[in-house]
């Protein structure tokens, strides 16, 4: 009887232990699934925002090739008005119309596209410039965005259609405004705002 309840006993145990061992096997194929679906997704994330990113990049340089264009076409235009005899209001005006022109091209309807790639590259970059510095105007806003994309006041003013020397003093009164120190770098502040924002996405 003895023997019959040790062998009894020992079937038990081995079922138990197999039970036990095809419980840690499914919770760890399970955890494996787990991981390797959360993997995917960061993996699509990441493609999604390198892609945002390269759009962003491609669109800034973009903008700023075709408003140095547009810049040149602009001096060319007034120069002419210039030459032309006051007398000659029919080219005149052909010139004013033309020059009126080449400013519409220089609306502010780009910057939605703009602001649309940024906040995909950068989703939480406004919210928390705008928590920190709720009083800013869009310009300044957009200005910070510009900065933290590691843009030079010349690729700046190309863009904004603006003097150099203007953007510089935009950039003085937004140190001021931000509450910066002189020591302390514009560049790094906003990109720690971004760097903050970025999505956490491994390498």
């Amino acid at each position: 009887g003895f023997i019959v309840w040790l062998v009894v006993m020992k079937r038990r145990n081995d079922i138990i232990s197999r039970e036990k061992a095809e419980a840690v096997e499914k919770y760890a194929k399970i955890q494996r699934e787990h991981l390797e679906e959360e993997m995917v997704k960061h993996a699509q994330m990441k493609e999604q925002i390198d892609s945002h990113n390269r759009q962003l990049t491609s669109f800034t340089l973009e903008r700023i090739n075709t408003n140095q264009h547009l810049e040149e076409i602009t001096a060319d235009i007034k120069k002419m008005i210039l030459e032309v005899p006051p007398r000659d209001k029919v080219n005149q005006t052909r010139l004013r119309e033309m020059l009126g022109k080449v400013s519409a091209l220089k609306s502010d309807s780009h910057w939605e596209e703009f602001q649309y790639y940024f906040d995909k590259v950068h989703p939480a970059f406004y919210k928390n410039l705008n928590e920190a510095h709720p009083n800013l105007t869009p310009k300044e806003r957009r200005l910070c965005a510009l900065l933290s994309m590691g843009l030079s006041s010349k690729d700046i003013a190309s863009i904004t259609f603006r003097e150099v020397s203007s953007v510089a003093s935009s950039r003085n009164r937004l140190r001021k405004k931000l509450g910066l120190d002189n020591d302390e770098s514009l560049f790094e502040y906003v990109l720690s705002l971004v760097n903050e924002s970025t999505p956490e996405v491994s390498k």
